[in-house]
C-alpha cells in the first residue's frame, strides 16, 4: 500500500467525519485511519479543528485512557469538504501561483516595451529639434556654403 500525501489524509479524515452520521470519537478516527505514525491521526483532528473544519463536541471519561475528544463537522467543513478539500485547495493556489508568475513575466514584457518606447521618442525628439534649429540658424539652406548632393 503506498504512503499517502499529507493532503490526502487531511482529506480523507475531514470526509469520513463530515459523512459520519454520528459523532465521531478520537479511537474511531484511530481505528480506522491506520498510518504509519500513531500521532497523526491527533495532528490531522487538531489541524482540522484549527482550521475551523470540525470541533469538539463532549469529551467522555474513560478512566484507561483519560478524555477523549468527540468530534463534528462544522458547516464550513461540509462547504470544504464538498469543494474539493485541501487537495482542491491546493490545485487552486497552483493555478493562481502559474497566473502571478504569467502576470509577473507580462509587467515585465510591457515596462521593457514602453521603455523602448520612451527612448525611441525621446530620440526622434532629439533629431526634429536639432532639425528646426538647422532650419532657424540656416533659413535659405542655398545660402549654405556647402552645396547640397542634388546641387551638383
Amino acid at each position: 500500500m503506498e504512503e499517502k500525501s499529507p493532503i490526502q489524509k487531511l482529506d480523507e479524515v475531514l470526509s469520513f467525519i463530515v459523512n459520519d452520521i454520528v459523532d465521531c470519537l478520537l479511537t474511531e478516527l484511530r481505528d480506522k485511519f491506520k498510518y504509519s505514525d500513531p500521532k497523526e491521526i491527533d495532528e490531522i483532528a487538531k489541524k482540522l479543528e484549527k482550521d475551523g473544519y470540525i470541533y469538539p463536541v463532549v469529551y467522555e471519561k474513560y478512566p484507561s485512557v483519560g478524555n477523549i475528544p468527540k468530534y463534528v463537522s462544522t458547516f464550513d467543513g461540509r462547504l470544504f469538504s464538498n469543494q474539493g478539500g485541501y487537495s482542491a485547495q491546493q490545485q487552486q493556489e497552483a493555478i493562481n501561483l502559474k497566473t502571478l508568475e504569467n502576470n509577473a513575466f507580462q509587467a515585465t514584457n510591457l515596462s521593457n516595451r514602453l521603455l523602448l518606447a520612451t527612448w525611441s521618442a525621446a530620440i526622434v525628439g532629439i533629431l526634429v529639434l536639432g532639425w528646426y534649429m538647422f532650419v532657424w540658424f540656416y533659413p535659405h539652406y542655398s545660402d549654405y556654403p556647402y552645396c547640397w548632393i542634388w546641387e551638383k
